[in-house]
């Protein structure tokens, strides 16, 4: 459909499928989705604040506790809102002027299953938040106006009750007993040969529907709702037992400059909220804000007299407005401060006015940490959305985490990654989706803040967004009903019900997985099966990413890593495009080359597994030659993840097609190479390392199945050159690394002066490395410059040597760096790094690898790869460098293309142009540096 067909689409539908959808339905599909992506970074920041020695406490919104007593009645929209269990828009907007019965059916229905989803999954998360706080010594703390709300919510509903505990939890468990007795029945039922089998991806949507409508007669039951309510809130008796946060908490002091921040605090979030909203609960959840927001001062201020990490307090809620008002908070109080500073009562007027003013401006300024200086360290009220206020969407996390991983003993490089706690990339859901914003880090909560806040001016809507917007709808919705099946199924399966379970694996097909009964864990093919459909969900979000990139003239800066493939014929030739191609990623080709990934999948195969890994490590790589790394890498993550899940017992083995061993051998290098990228410390370079040992040691595996599987296809040999060379990446990496902190991190500066050898002295073992991977480097016997002249990286056939030429083109430029980094520390007076002990220079070693390099990156201009950014400033510098050297017989053969004194900063400038990794920028501002020096020296 043109872009044309669908700004005219009528409402006169001739079918489900023909209804229109608005571009304000797929506006507020990005918006929600990016609201949901910027709460779960409050989980990233929760985890990594306790990962350090911080303590959590929980206080929550009254709607959380009411939510979890009756979900059904508030999950669903209602009143032309949104409910709480309903994150994503509806997939029909209403259409009054429909005649259609049929359509108004369909539409009706549709909407019931939305209905039912939202309830369930409202019943899933306040159920999280219920085991989150559970090991909370003190239970249900609030923050005293959501006390007031819980009380009289109580109050409501023991007056409609008035029943004591025991008859309340009876009526509640019968609500229970009657899904478990209706599942049954359907689970049970006779198998009538006449019959059609449920297909297993229905299967789990049926049962959740069940639980679903019993959800729907226990919200009409008040007494069930009572027991539900004192449930959550860990009551043994008939009596609420929530405490008011300020009777376990040091409370916040009477002082005046906390008084005026309390007038400030309630001056802004009374703009913030929406200024039609008023009642009580708009007011409680005002002043509520405001009392988190001086509770947590407390609490920080003491962490820093301290020394310590001290404790948070954290607000859950069910309202959005309450996370969008506390990610808005900050700026518009700094904006606002002096006009609200005048209108605090003990003010005064005229010259009084002004002398409060000159006092208290400085002062409310250092209380709220605004000045940028303060703002390095002291983030607690920039970032109080991120730290103090946890949106229930943002537990969505806990529906995706996948289940423990099964290890295999047996199997290789497992031991290093085998206690890796859960990484960021894995809780986050949609991050592909947002491509088009993201740098090398991850999405900035900034552009997340411009798209929930304006999504008229930041979300493009992309051709054929009709599609794309039922495909996302429908995606989200198998994941959240194939979890919230899961979890039904559990709660139905008692320990003990073998025929129930036996029911459940005959209706789920996995008596026919091949697997030995006794060895099936159904609690385990439950969690696999939510995983493919999250695998499924994800993809679908990071393809309609990719779409919107090549919308927006995105083009690659990378060459791509150095991936191998053998007997995928489609993935090779997406991958071989990526190398020469800058615009091929999420272009038309692209997208008709990603739907034909199928072809290098057994077509026999039961599942999507294969396919699934395959685009996932396909986007991992077209996101790298992008510098999306985080991105890259969450997607790795996700390929990993499928290999790893295939290990654990009762499942049966991935389906691939011909010679392929299902190892992670490729999604392994390409991690090693985005951990790298992403590095600021030496623990993440010991992530990449891992990473590559891992890759090699699949490797090493698939070549030995290889020579002994009968029925062997010919194949080239992995060549172990790409694992020399980034070797030699990792060590640059911590070379790189250790220089920044003995040069207090600045690199121009520190490279324009002599250095001293106290600094260099202590990179002493990080140049030993160095010189041991460029030895092991030129020592392999794919390690062939010698060549180079009469091989191109596109004209061979073999994929060994099309995979080598790109292993050599990062050779060359890692050569380069090599070369810098001795021409430097020579020019210091030290040691280079190919001076023996002696004194002497080696006969044969960088000087003529340089030459050699060079020539290579020439090769790679003319066509062979992409010239990225950084491949090109390194050809010219080496150029630079070989035009100055006297001994460079040879390389005037090469052409030499020197920066020019007159250009160079120019020159730099202009490749200096966007968001690149902390040792990156290191390392080009060391080069522009260097750079600098050739030229006085010259």
């Amino acid at each position: 459909m043109t872009v044309e067909e669908e700004n005219n689409v009528t409402l006169e539908p001739i079918s489900a499928g023909s209804i229109s959808v608005s571009k304000r339905q797929y506006r507020d599909l990005v918006q929600s989705v990016a609201f949901i992506e910027r709460e779960t970074r409050s989980e990233f920041a929760e985890k990594d604040f306790v990962a350090n020695g911080g303590a959590i406490r929980y206080v929550l919104d009254s709607n959380v506790i009411r939510a979890y007593g009756a979900p059904y009645r508030h999950g669903r929209k209602a009143h032309g809102s949104f409910g709480f269990g309903q994150f994503l828009p509806r997939r029909f907007r209403p259409l009054y002027a429909l005649n259609d019965e049929t359509l108004r059916k369909t539409v009706a229905l549709t909407n019931q299953q939305e209905d039912r989803t939202a309830g369930n999954l409202l019943k899933a998360l306040t159920g999280s938040v219920k085991t989150r706080i559970e090991g909370q010594k003190t239970r249900i703390l609030q923050l005293t106006p959501h006390v007031t709300e819980s009380k009289s919510h109580y109050r409501l509903l023991v007056s409609r009750v008035r029943e004591n505990r025991l008859n309340a939890k009876k009526k509640a468990e019968l609500i229970e007993t009657v899904a478990r007795v209706t599942l049954e029945r359907f689970v049970l039922r006779p198998q009538d040969a006449n019959i059609p089998a449920i297909p297993p991806d229905q299967y789990l949507n049926i049962i959740q529907n069940v639980y679903a409508r019993a959800e729907e007669l226990g919200d009409l039951n008040p007494a069930a709702e009572l027991y539900r309510f004192l449930e959550f809130c860990g009551a043994t008796t008939d009596e609420f037992e929530g405490k008011d946060i300020l009777e376990v908490n040091s409370g916040i002091p009477s002082a005046e400059h906390f008084k005026i921040a309390r007038h400030l605090l309630s001056q802004t979030f009374n703009e913030l909220f929406s200024k039609g909203e008023t009642g009580s609960r708009v007011e409680n959840d005002r002043e509520a804000l405001v009392q988190l927001a001086l509770l947590n001062k407390v609490n920080h201020d003491e962490r820093h007299a301290y020394g310590g990490n001290s404790t948070r307090v954290v607000l859950i809620t069910c309202t959005d407005e309450i996370s969008r008002a506390a990610y808005r908070a900050h700026d518009h109080l700094r904006s606002n401060l002096a006009e609200y500073l005048r209108t605090y009562p003990g003010a005064g007027k005229g010259s009084d006015l002004k002398e409060f003013l000159r006092r208290n401006i400085r002062s409310m300024e250092r209380f709220f940490a605004f000045t940028e200086d303060a703002q390095k360290d002291d983030r607690w009220f920039k970032a109080f959305g991120l730290l103090y206020v946890r949106h229930i969407s943002g537990f969505l996390g806990n529906l995706s985490e996948a289940s423990d991983t099964y290890w295999d003993e047996s199997a290789p490089s497992t031991a290093e990654t085998r206690q890796a706690p859960t990484r960021h990339e894995s809780i986050a859901l949609f991050s592909g989706l947002f491509l088009e914003q993201t740098a090398r880090t991850e999405l900035p909560l900034s552009v997340l803040s411009d798209i929930i806040n304006e999504p008229k001016r930041f979300v493009h809507i992309p051709p054929g967004f009709r599609v794309s917007f039922i495909d996302l709808l429908k995606k989200w919705r198998d994941f959240i009903q194939n979890a919230l099946g899961r979890s039904d199924i559990h709660l139905s399966t008692e320990p003990d019900d073998e025929a129930l379970k036996e029911a459940f694996k005959s209706g789920l097909g996995l008596i026919a997985t091949g697997c030995n009964k006794v060895d099936i864990d159904i609690s385990a093919i439950l969690s696999e099966m939510v995983e493919r459909s999250r695998d499924r969900m994800i993809l679908q979000f990071s393809f309609h990413g990719t779409e919107l990139a090549s919308i927006s003239g995105r083009t690659s800066r990378r060459t791509p890593p150095d991936l191998f493939f053998r007997n995928l014929y489609v993935s090779f030739s997406m991958f071989e495009k990526m190398s020469i191609n800058a615009r091929y990623p999420g272009s038309t080709e692209w997208l008709s080359d990603y739907d034909r990934i199928v072809e290098d999948c057994d077509p026999t195969a039961s599942d999507d597994r294969w396919e699934n890994h395959l685009k996932f490590l396909v986007l991992a790589a077209s996101f790298s030659c992008l510098e999306n790394w985080s991105v890259a890498r969450g997607h790795l993550s996700r390929a990993l993840d499928i290999i790893n899940r295939a290990k654990r017992p009762g499942l049966p083995p991935i389906e691939t097609r011909d010679q392929n061993n299902p190892s992670g051998r490729e999604a392994n290098f390409l991690q090693s190479v985005c951990e790298r990228m992403l590095a600021d410390d030496a623990i993440a370079l010991g992530r990449a390392d891992a990473a590559l040992r891992a890759s090699e040691a699949c490797a090493i595996e698939d070549q030995r199945k290889d020579t002994t599987s009968a029925n062997l296809l010919s194949s080239e040999p992995i060549s172990t050159l790409r694992y020399r060379n980034e070797e030699l990446s990792i060590a640059l990496a911590r070379y790189y690394l250790k220089r920044m902190d003995s040069c207090g991190g600045v690199a121009a500066n520190s490279l324009e002066i002599s250095a001293s050898a106290e600094k260099l002295q202590k990179c002493d073992s990080e140049i030993k490395a160095l010189r041991s991977c460029f030895e092991q480097l030129k020592a392999h016997e794919d390690f062939d410059f010698a060549n180079v002249e009469t091989a191109t990286i596109t004209s061979e056939t073999a994929i060994r040597r099309q995979m080598l030429g790109l292993t050599l083109i990062s050779a060359a430029t890692n050569i380069v760096q090599l070369a810098v980094i001795d021409r430097y520390w020579q020019q210091a007076d030290q040691k280079g790094l190919f001076t023996i002990d002696s004194g002497d220079r080696e006969p044969v070693g960088l000087n003529e690898c340089l030459t050699q390099a060079l020539r290579y990156l020439v090769a790679a201009k003319k066509g062979g790869a992409i010239e990225a950014s950084l491949t090109h400033v390194y050809r010219r510098v080496a150029s630079t460098m070989l035009e100055n050297d006297d001994a460079s017989g040879r390389a005037a053969e090469i052409g030499l293309e020197p920066i020019a004194t007159e250009e160079r900063d120019e020159f730099f400038e202009r490749f200096r142009s966007g968001d690149i990794s902390k040792i990156d920028h290191w390392r080009y501002e060391s080069v522009h540096a260097f750079v600098k020096r050739l030229h006085k020296q010259a």
